[in-house]
C-alpha cells in the first residue's frame, strides 16, 4: 500500500496523521504546503516540501494524498487542491477511522471520516467530504462533494446534501429535506424544509439568565 503525503500542517493535519498511522496502520511520508507558508523543512519529524515542486520530491504514482486543510471559502480551495493533485497523478484515498461504521455505504474518493461516524445502509457519499467525529449519515442519504459535517450532526433518512455545505455541530435535518449547495447550518440548528443555495440557517440564540445561578434549579 502507498505511503501518504498530507497537504497542510497544523491541527487538522495532526488528526489525519493520527488516523492514518495509528488507526489505518499506514505511513505518512511527508507534508506539503505552498511556498508562501513554507517556514520549516520538517514537521512532526517528517519532511515538508513546497507544493509547487512536489513532483520533484515524490513520484505521484507511488503515493496517496490527503488534504489536511479545510479552508474558509466553503471548501472551494479543498476542491481545487484535490483536482490538482489528481491531475498530477497522485492517488486520492479515503482516510477512515477504524471506529467508523460504514455498513454498505457507497463512497467516492478523498473523504475524511473520523472516529465513531455512522454511514447507514444505502447512504451515498461523494468526493472530498469531511465527517468529524460522531457525525451520522442516515439511511438513503445522498451527500455530494466537498462538504463538512461537524460532530453530532444527524441528517435523517432520505436527506440530500449538495456540494460545499457546512453542517454544524449537532445540527438535525428532517427526513426528505434537500440541502442546496453552499448552505451553512450553524451549531444546533434544526432544518425542516429545503434550503436555497447560499442559505445560512442558525438556531434561536441561547442566553444566560440574568440574576440566576445553577443552585436556583435544584441540581
Amino acid at each position: 500500500m502507498r505511503d501518504f503525503i498530507i497537504f497542510g500542517k497544523g491541527d487538522f493535519a495532526d488528526i489525519l496523521t493520527y488516523i492514518i498511522e495509528k488507526e489505518m496502520r499506514r505511513n505518512v511520508a511527508a507534508y506539503t504546503v505552498n511556498k508562501t507558508f513554507l517556514d520549516t523543512n520538517q514537521y512532526r519529524g517528517k519532511r515538508v516540501v513546497p507544493y509547487e515542486e512536489i513532483e520533484q520530491f515524490y513520484k505521484p504514482s507511488d503515493y496517496a494524498v490527503s488534504v489536511g486543510y479545510e479552508a474558509h471559502d466553503m471548501y472551494q480551495t479543498r476542491e481545487q487542491l484535490q483536482k490538482q493533485l489528481w491531475q498530477k497523478g497522485f492517488l486520492l484515498e479515503n482516510v477512515i477511522s477504524k471506529s467508523a461504521n460504514l455498513t454498505n455505504a457507497e463512497l467516492g474518493v478523498g473523504n475524511i471520516i473520523m472516529q465513531n461516524c455512522l454511514l447507514a445502509p444505502f447512504s451515498k457519499i461523494g468526493n472530498g467530504n469531511v465527517l468529524w467525529a460522531g457525525a451520522q449519515v442516515q439511511h438513503h442519504n445522498v451527500i455530494g462533494h466537498f462538504n463538512c459535517i461537524a460532530p453530532g450532526a444527524v441528517p435523517s433518512g432520505y436527506v440530500k446534501i449538495g456540494n460545499h455545505c457546512f453542517i454544524g455541530t449537532n445540527v438535525a435535518i428532517k427526513n426528505n429535506v434537500t440541502i442546496a449547495d453552499y448552505t451553512l447550518a450553524g451549531a444546533g440548528a434544526y432544518i425542516s424544509n429545503d434550503t436555497k443555495e447560499g442559505d445560512v440557517i442558525v438556531p434561536v440564540k441561547s442566553i444566560c439568565l440574568d440574576k440566576k445561578n445553577s443552585f436556583d434549579f435544584g441540581h
